[in-house]
C-alpha cells in the first residue's frame, strides 16, 4: 500500500512544478531591468537577469492590451519544493516592482510534474474533475472556463473517464500504453 501520510514539506519536496504568468509590464522597467521580450515559444530565449532559467515571451493571446504596458508571458523553469515556492514569490515581487498588471485576457498556468503511481493519478484527476469549476473560478473570470485554452477535464474524452472511474489502469505503464 502506498504511503499517504506525507507532511506538507515532504509532499512539496517531492513535487515538481512550473508557472507561467501572463501580464503587462511597464516598457521603461523592462529596459531598466535588462529584460528582453522574446518571440513566442523561442527555443533559445534570453535569460532574465537575476532569474537565469526563466524566460519572457510575447503572447498574441493577450488581447486587449493594457495601455502603456508590454504584454508578455513570464515562464519559470521546472521548480521543486520550498525553494521553488520561494522562487515564485521572488518573481512575483519583481513583476510587481515592474508595474505588472493583468486584465481579463491574462492567465496563470500551472504545470505539475507527476512521479506518483496510477492510483494517485486517478485520485488527483478525480479531485480536479470534481472541483474544476472552483479551480476555474480562481482565475476570476467565467471567460477562462469557456475559452478554448482551458478544457474541462470532464469533457476531454473517454480516456479520462476510464482512468478515473475504472480499474483499467493499474500502473503508469498501463496509462502510457493507452495514450
Amino acid at each position: 500500500m502506498p504511503r499517504t501520510d506525507y507532511t506538507h514539506s515532504e509532499f512539496l519536496e517531492n513535487l515538481t512544478f512550473g508557472m507561467e504568468f501572463e501580464c503587462g509590464l511597464l516598457p521603461h522597467r523592462l529596459s531598466e531591468e535588462g529584460w528582453t521580450v522574446d518571440r513566442y515559444h523561442t527555443s533559445n530565449s534570453t535569460p532574465i537577469p537575476g532569474f537565469p532559467d526563466w524566460k519572457c515571451e510575447a503572447d498574441s493571446s493577450l488581447y486587449p492590451v493594457i495601455r502603456g504596458r508590454t504584454m508578455c508571458e513570464v515562464i519559470s523553469p521546472v521548480l521543486k519544493g520550498e525553494a521553488g515556492v520561494e522562487e515564485i514569490k521572488r518573481m512575483l515581487v519583481k513583476l510587481r516592482s515592474m508595474g505588472g498588471r493583468v486584465n481579463r485576457a491574462c492567465g496563470l498556468h500551472t504545470n505539475v510534474g507527476w512521479a506518483g503511481n496510477a492510483a494517485r493519478l486517478k485520485r488527483l484527476l478525480t479531485v480536479v474533475a470534481r472541483y474544476e469549476h472552483a479551480l476555474f473560478a480562481l482565475a476570476g473570470s467565467p471567460v477562462r472556463e469557456r475559452s478554448g485554452y482551458s478544457d474541462s477535464l470532464k469533457a476531454i474524452g473517454s480516456w479520462a473517464h476510464d482512468l478515473v472511474h475504472s480499474n483499467r489502469f493499474r500502473s503508469l505503464r498501463d496509462l502510457r500504453n493507452a495514450t
